[in-house]
């Protein structure tokens, strides 16, 4: 065969109408997905998707702008999610028991896979609290289990937790460094008993545990602080001090893993709550400085309407601050808890033991951060650190160093 006939059949093969049909799919996607306005983030994998680059850059920084292009067309492809949800799908249907960036284990639970805490990042802390503690005020730093410490044996030959043994045996060691501050480890009634027990602490498909295991941890933690005479031993709340129910048989419950997994998990969980029998004469303030109270729902169990109901419709948001003024409380103390997600679900067993609780997450706080400020406009005589063992958070280290 000439190489003109060879030549020819090449060009015809390469435009024949499979080859063209999928060009054209290309070409569709790609026009369709330019007429969409950009999404800015991905619920299934839990991060920020890249935006759309600046079209000057096409002459300014060609490699930079093809590169960014290329993130930004795989990103914002469209029906990203849908696509997502049916290879996690096909991923499941295999048996995988590590997938989306979590273990899959046996009775539907999902476990995230910890990462090492960082040496510069704990130094990091240990300074910023030893500036914390130049304030004057009781420093206790309280340390919270995760789902992975807890359910450790749930199916060991996939699963341990060697990282978090690991970060949290790193984290008490700095802790302990840091002079005058108070450690607590919130740990031991969620890791011992049976299985079947510690299971009943936790969400299968969140990465937070539910009321029945945030009551256990703070709890303890008022038991510890009764032991060291910072709270009388009768201050520490106790089950029958609360009216408990159980949402699950009405709603469904949205757990931020299954989130990742395009919700493939059973949404029918156990949902308890727990709220202060004397809920009604608490006050509940929004913002610094705040006089006028706002209803509790503004703040604690918002969004209980919903189906289904997240962890934070259930407890509270990660709000930058809030306060509860407790009149009945057994301690007349005032407290400040910087914190993380775990905390959103004590808030009531706190404000259950002291006159009044300030949160601030320092992730979302709307103000300048000055601690000494706030330490005295709230009047503040103990500050409480709630935080997970895996997690030395760069917004409070600088919270404190502001």
């Amino acid at each position: 065969m000439s190489s003109a006939v060879m030549d020819g059949a090449f060009f015809f093969g390469f435009f024949s109408p499979s080859v063209g049909c999928f060009f054209g799919f290309f070409l569709f996607c790609l026009v369709w997905g330019l007429a969409q306005p950009d999404r800015p983030s991905s619920a299934a994998e839990n991060r920020s998707l890249a935006q759309r680059p600046a079209m000057r850059r096409v002459v300014t920084d060609f490699g930079g702008f093809a590169k960014d292009f290329e993130s930004y067309a795989a990103d914002q492809f469209p029906d990203r999610e849908q696509l997502i949800g049916v290879y996690t799908a096909l991923e499941l249907a295999q048996g995988k028991k590590f997938a989306r960036k979590a273990y899959c284990l046996q009775g539907g639970w999902l476990l995230t896979k910890p990462t090492p805490t960082k040496p510069a990042d704990l130094s990091a802390l240990q300074q910023a609290l030893a500036q914390a503690g130049a304030l004057d005020r009781p420093l206790v730093w309280c340390v919270l289990p995760l789902k992975n410490e807890a359910l450790y044996d749930l199916e060991p030959a996939y699963f341990s937790d060697e990282t978090g043994k690991t970060n949290k045996q790193a984290l008490t060691a700095a802790l302990a460094q840091v002079e005058g501050l108070t450690v607590i480890d919130a740990e031991a009634p969620l890791v011992t008993g049976t299985l079947a027990d510690r299971e009943r602490y936790f969400y299968k498909t969140d990465f937070h545990w539910n009321a029945r295991g945030a009551f256990a941890a703070a709890q303890e933690i008022a038991r510890q602080l009764a032991g060291a005479g910072t709270i009388a031993e009768t201050s520490v709340p106790q089950a029958e001090d609360f009216l408990w129910s159980e949402l699950g048989g009405e709603r469904r419950y949205q757990g931020d893993l299954n989130v990742w997994f395009s919700n493939q998990f059973s949404m029918q969980e156990d949902i308890p709550r727990y709220v202060p029998k004397n809920a009604a004469d608490l006050r509940y303030f929004l913002h610094p400085g705040d006089i006028e109270s706002v209803p509790r729902e503004t703040i604690v169990g918002s969004g209980l309407d919903k189906d289904p109901v997240t962890y934070n419709d259930v407890f509270t948001y990660n709000l930058g601050y809030c306060r509860v003024e407790n009149p009945d409380a057994p301690e007349a103390a005032s407290v400040l808890i910087l914190k993380d997600s775990f905390q959103n679900a004590t808030i009531d067993y706190l404000s259950a033991i002291f006159r009044s609780v300030t949160v601030v997450d320092p992730r979302s706080y709307q103000e300048t951060p000055d601690l000494a400020s706030l330490l005295d406009a709230d009047g503040i005589d103990l500050v409480l650190f709630f935080y997970h063992q895996n997690n030395v958070s760069r917004e409070l280290i600088d919270f404190l160093s502001a």
